[in-house]
């Protein structure tokens, strides 16, 4: 999924679960989720889309829609690749992750 999209790992050593992260480079909230999930020791890869050449964005976008039915918010979570969490909740996270806060 998102093959054509280049993405940083961030290793970690606490997941056992696929987790994309979708932010924008100037967004606050995606600072935030970026920083949660390096705290918390997950692996995870992630993306500023903002930074993507204009056709990738586009392609992802259209994607992200025909596969999950709705539009990309930021910071977008995408678990194992079924579960979007969009926004950054930290309760609906930490429930998700099934990590608990420090």
């Amino acid at each position: 999924m998102f093959d054509y999209v280049q993405f940083t790992e961030s290793e970690g050593n606490n997941s056992t679960k696929n987790l994309l992260l979708f932010t924008l480079s100037t967004c606050s909230f995606c600072a935030e989720a970026l920083e949660y999930l390096k705290k918390k020791d997950l692996r995870f890869r992630w993306t500023a889309t903002d930074e993507l050449p204009f056709d990738v964005r586009r392609k992802l976008r259209n994607e992200f829609i025909r596969i999950f039915k709705e539009r990309m918010y930021y910071p977008t979570l995408v678990v194992d690749g079924k579960k979007v969490l969009s926004g950054f909740e930290i309760e609906e996270w930490q429930e998700e992750l099934e990590v608990e806060d420090a």
